[in-house]
Parts: structure tokens; sequence; C-alpha cells
């Protein structure tokens, strides 16, 4: 699939996720503020648009990239530093939200892919590039995900000038590219 069509994509149901994302947390009471709504659109877009680039759009490769993103984004919220007091504000920590971030991607996606695409039009590059992004993203993601909280306050000068979120959320994102180029190098084996 080409570049722009796995950004628009993306955008579209990431948009539309979120927008049902928010109302159901505010439905429950649930704290809703823009960190923390970017940096979950954000985790939501990357994956969408790696997954529906290098994959294309349709129903399996829609279940797995609507799970992986609520999954990454999950993994994203346990790790990184709170930015509410969570003593006062609740937010989604359970891990039920997993399935509510779930359905709330897989829907849009669904209804995205059955009424605004006609066909899969997927191409994607050699294997030696898939093997290139395992292992960018695989460095990438061990070496800001790998240090914890403590390494890092005890070495400030690593932080490379960004928060220690910030460094959770490159690592998310770079581990999003692994498991994705491993997905599809799967999806290309058994062709």
């Amino acid at each position: 699939m080409n570049y722009k069509k796995a950004l628009a994509f993306a955008f579209i149901v990431t948009l539309s996720s979120q927008t049902l994302d928010i109302m159901i947390h505010l439905a429950d009471g649930v704290a809703v503020h823009l960190p923390y709504i970017s940096v979950k659109s954000l985790v939501i877009f990357w994956t969408l648009f790696w997954f529906s680039k290098w994959t294309g759009i349709n129903l399996s490769h829609g279940v797995i990239a609507s799970f992986l993103a609520s999954f990454f984004f999950y993994l994203y919220y346990r790790f990184a530093e709170p930015t509410l007091d969570r003593t006062i504000f609740v937010l989604d920590e359970a891990s039920f939200f997993i399935i509510i971030h779930f359905l709330c991607i897989v829907i849009p996606y669904l209804i995205t892919w059955k009424w605004l695409l006609q066909k899969d039009n997927s191409n994607f590059p050699t294997s030696p590039f898939l093997n290139w992004i395992i292992g960018f993203g695989s460095l990438v993601s061990l070496l800001f995900l790998g240090p914890n909280r403590a390494f890092f306050k005890a070495n400030p000068s690593l932080l490379l000038g960004l928060s220690y979120n910030d460094h959770i959320l490159i690592g998310t994102l770079a581990l999003i590219l692994v498991v994705g180029a491993i997905y599809k190098k799967i999806l290309l084996s058994k062709k």
C-alpha cells in the first residue's frame, strides 16, 4: 500500500477511535487530558500506519493491528511516569482497558476498511529491508526501554534532553516497528 493511502487510513481510524475512546472515558468518569490523548493517538497512528503500509488492510490484519496498538499503548502507559496525580485523577489503569481500547480501534478500522477501500494493493520492500528495520528497531527499543527510571535518575545526562516519558515513547514506537516487520516477514514466509 502506498504511503498516502496508509497515512490517510491511519489518520481516519486514529481520529475516529480516539473520539470513541474519549466518549467512553467521559461517560465512565475517567480523566481525559491532552498529553494522555496525544501519546495514545501517536501510538495508535504509528501502529496502524506501519501495519497498513507493510501488510495491507483486511480483516485479520485489522484485528491484529488493533490489538497491538492497544497493547503498545498499555505498555507505554505502565512504564511511563504519570502525567497526572493518579491519587486524584482516575485513569484507565485496569488491564480491561486493553479490550476497550481494542474495540475503539477495531470498530473504526473495520468500518473504514469495509466502506472506503475497495481492494488491497500492498507492495513492500524486500526482506533485507525488513531485517534492517528489525535490527534498528530492536536496538532503539533496547536503548530506550532497557534502562529503568532509577538508572536515568542516577545518570541524567543520558536522557538526551528528553524526559523519561519521551524515552519510553521512543522505545515503544521502535518496538512497534520491530513487531510489524516481524509480522510482515511471517506473512512473506507463508507465500
